[in-house]
């Protein structure tokens, strides 16, 4: 009898259906037998957990201003080569420059990905509070935020230590900073603490200076004074106290005015407990934008200098067009009153008097206090604990080396 064209597919297709589903069959058992006897040198249980369960890295946002700075190379290489843990490290810098030779860094170098840059023509430029205020907009949500000069050399492993003196620090609100100690400062360990103040005759607001001081780890000296040249916190304060952009050609106004809200916004003052940076002082051989604008910095600074002094409560009339109200995003804070911080830094605005000094410049000792152990009672009945799902992905992150959740 002659067989049928249709039957003879029918056959085939049951002879191969058959073949397919003998071979998936084959294929899945050989999988999960290899599955369980592949093994793996992860013997610690942070290794097995999948990445999203992990803690990332704490990460901290560096703001780096330069004005034609030779140095600045040096010191944004130094700041990856020291860092402990280089990755975790994230710098905004604003570069003002003239050529690029003048420029900090470029793409092509290690870490130049971490690093977000606006780059300035010298000419163009409106001096280092302007340039500080656009450091912070180059903020990406990292964890901390540390402020340093362009001339700036680093200790070893400084990104552990900067995370760590945070911890040590006895404020939940702790804002570190100083005049950081020069760089050829080679045996020194003292900590200078910013504990005198002045009336500058130009700028007619108060400066500062330092003293230095032994400190161990875990004692900190309180201060009334930030130091533009190094400044330590978490990165709150970027969105807490944020820079005033309309500060052009400010220099001496800068640090007593932004000490002041720092302290009225709530945030506790203090020199740290060791040097973390030095810096390089008396650069009279370097570009400096007083020298190369002579004739264009002057009028901007008067006017920033009366922003300041009308913000600082020194008798002095609002900006045009400006008003308490409309400064007040960039003016004090409401956790502390103004009086009360001029009172504090022992600062008489009225009679231009400055005694900060027979306060502060003695070893004054501040520690975080030992958290309180907290006991746990026990539950009266003990619930029983539920049996875990396992998933396909954590039979992977188990059985396989190196796998994680991505």
């Amino acid at each position: 009898m002659k067989r049928e064209a249709g039957c003879l597919n029918r056959e085939i297709c049951k002879i191969l259906g058959s073949l397919l589903l003998l071979l998936a069959v084959g294929l899945t058992a050989s999988s999960w037998l290899m599955l369980a006897f592949i093994s793996t040198d992860c013997t610690q249980p942070d290794c097995l957990q999948p990445l999203s369960e992990q803690e990332p890295p704490l990460t901290i946002f560096v703001s780096v201003a330069s004005y034609r700075d030779p140095e600045c190379k040096t010191t944004m290489q130094e700041m990856f080569a020291k860092a402990a843990n280089p990755s975790r490290v994230f710098v905004g810098s604003v570069q003002q420059i003239y050529e690029f030779h003048e420029a900090c860094w470029h793409t092509g170098l290690p870490w130049g990905d971490h690093i977000r840059t606006i780059t300035i023509p010298f000419a163009d430029a409106k001096g280092p509070t302007n340039a500080r205020h656009l450091a912070a907009k180059l903020y990406r949500g990292e964890d901390y935020f540390m402020q340093i000069d362009s001339h700036t050399s680093f200790i070893q492993n400084w990104d552990n230590e900067v995370i760590a003196m945070l911890d040590r620090c006895p404020s939940d609100k702790c804002f570190i900073s100083h005049y950081p100690p020069a760089h050829n400062d080679t045996g020194s360990v003292q900590v200078p603490v910013l504990c005198k103040s002045h009336f500058d005759e130009g700028a007619k607001m108060p400066s500062f200076e330092a003293m230095a001081f032994d400190f161990a780890p875990g004692e900190f000296a309180d201060s009334p004074f930030a130091g533009a040249g190094f400044q330590l916190s978490s990165a709150d304060v970027l969105l807490d106290v944020p820079f005033d952009p309309k500060l052009d050609m400010m220099f001496v106004g800068e640090e007593i005015l932004y000490s002041a809200r720092l302290w009225t916004k709530g945030w506790d003052l203090f020199a740290p407990d060791k040097n973390i940076v030095k810096h390089h002082y008396n650069r009279v051989e370097t570009p400096n934008i007083y020298r190369d604008r002579t004739e264009e910095w002057y009028y901007p600074q008067q006017e920033a200098n009366k922003r300041a002094r009308f913000i600082l409560g020194m008798n002095e009339t609002a900006p045009p067009g400006e008003t308490e109200s409309s400064l007040k995003y960039y003016g004090m804070g409401d956790v502390r009153s103004l009086d009360a911080y001029w009172e504090y830094a022992q600062i008489d605005v009225k009679e231009r008097v400055a005694n900060s000094a027979e306060k502060f410049c003695k070893k004054r000792v501040k520690k975080r206090e030992p958290e309180p152990e907290q006991s746990r009672p026990e539950p009266a009945v003990k619930q029983k604990k539920k049996p875990e799902k396992t998933s396909l992905r954590s039979m992977l992150s188990v059985h396989i080396p190196g796998f994680r959740r991505r």
